[in-house]
């Protein structure tokens, strides 16, 4: 019995083993190359809902995804064109407004000197002086970076091979939304007669189980989002749109997320600046994580989440391994890894429902 279930525990920790090792091969090597069929494969499965429904109007599936394709390019090109002319606006604006926030910094220093008091008088003066060099340095840098990043954001110079990955991306996505049932065909009549069972048994639970997190966190960035701009342009706090895009990027990672923007801010606030806007603030990230916390558990569900802390491991992982991209990569695995455990595909460790 205990040989038996050693040897089962070995078994499965090597199929573990070459499931890490071929993902992560597929992530490193080939993802770059695959990159905009693996695109399209999202989007096509993202459009395949409105697809068939205008296809039920007996609309042929050739002119339905067409169709669709010029509607979703409509809206995100007016989606993208907001989003750069907020940017751009509030961006120029921060540019106008860093000499102040850079007398405020030295008047903090100021501060800080003198509330000291006796400390200051033994810390070499240089300390200060050098202080104060790099808050100019930062300044100056922070300065030039904020410029350039309006300048380009407004420009928006297309780069050939963006335009290239995206046009092979559209191409791509309207051939597998329209042949999705012969291609699915031939890919099938590739596996042995045995295994097609298996095969298309597991492609709903992967497929629901991958694209369920990719929607799920899509939502709950656009939703931090939306409540970090709602709030802060109830506050009164300028650049609310520019800081509500950055707290809904933020919001990919776990734990933190957008304390990275808000805890910073509150300090600040509370032990240098307006306390009432510190105040503020603190409720209104409060209220985004209570938010947030509420509206999770009915988008991700039981089926589709994974434990905090896996996703924090997988998180860690996939930051070391593939770098930034590993914010995406390690969770996305962890969930890959899940619905092929779950629907068979990877027979190992095998538990129970409510032990899941």
């Amino acid at each position: 019995m205990v040989v038996t279930g050693l040897r089962s525990f070995l078994l499965s920790l090597l199929w573990l083993l070459v499931f890490l090792a071929v993902v992560g091969f597929v992530w490193r090597y080939l993802l770059p190359y695959l990159l905009p069929f693996a695109l399209a494969l999202f989007l096509a499965v993202l459009i395949d809902p409105f697809v068939n429904a205008l296809e039920g109007w007996r609309l042929p599936r050739g002119v339905a995804v067409g169709l669709v394709l010029l509607l979703a390019a409509g809206v995100v090109g007016l989606g993208v064109f907001t989003l750069v002319s907020f940017l751009r606006f509030e961006l120029t604006l921060l540019v106008q407004s860093l000499p102040e926030y850079y007398t405020r910094g030295l008047e903090l220093i100021q501060r800080a000197q003198a509330g000291w008091g006796s400390y200051y008088q033994r810390i070499d003066p240089g300390v200060w002086k050098a202080l104060g060099a790099d808050w100019q340095s930062v300044y100056s840098s922070l300065s030039a970076w904020v410029g350039a990043t309006a300048t380009s954001v407004g420009a928006l110079r297309a780069v050939p091979g963006v335009i290239a990955t995206v046009v092979i991306t559209v191409v791509a996505t309207f051939f597998i939304s329209r042949d999705r049932r012969l291609i699915g065909r031939f890919l099938l009549s590739m596996l042995p007669g045995a295994f097609r069972s298996r095969v298309l048994m597991a492609k709903g639970e992967v497929f629901n189980a991958t694209m369920g997190f990719v929607k799920a966190q899509l939502t709950l960035m656009i939703l931090t989002g939306l409540v970090t701009v709602i709030g802060l342009n109830f506050i009164g706090v300028p650049y609310a749109f520019s800081l509500g895009v950055l707290t809904g990027l933020l919001d990919l990672l776990p734990v933190l997320g957008p304390g990275l923007v808000f805890l910073p801010w509150i300090a600040y606030h509370v032990l240098f600046g307006d306390r009432a806007l510190g105040l503020w603030v603190a409720v209104l990230y409060g209220g985004t994580a209570a938010v947030r916390q509420a509206v999770e558990p009915k988008l991700v569900g039981d089926r589709i989440g994974v434990h905090p802390l896996a996703t924090l491991i997988a998180l860690y992982i996939g930051l070391q391994v593939f770098g930034a991209g590993g914010v995406i990569l390690g969770p996305l695995t962890v969930v890959l890894l899940k619905a092929f455990v779950r629907s068979g595909l990877l027979p190992i460790f095998r538990y129970g429902e409510d032990d899941a």
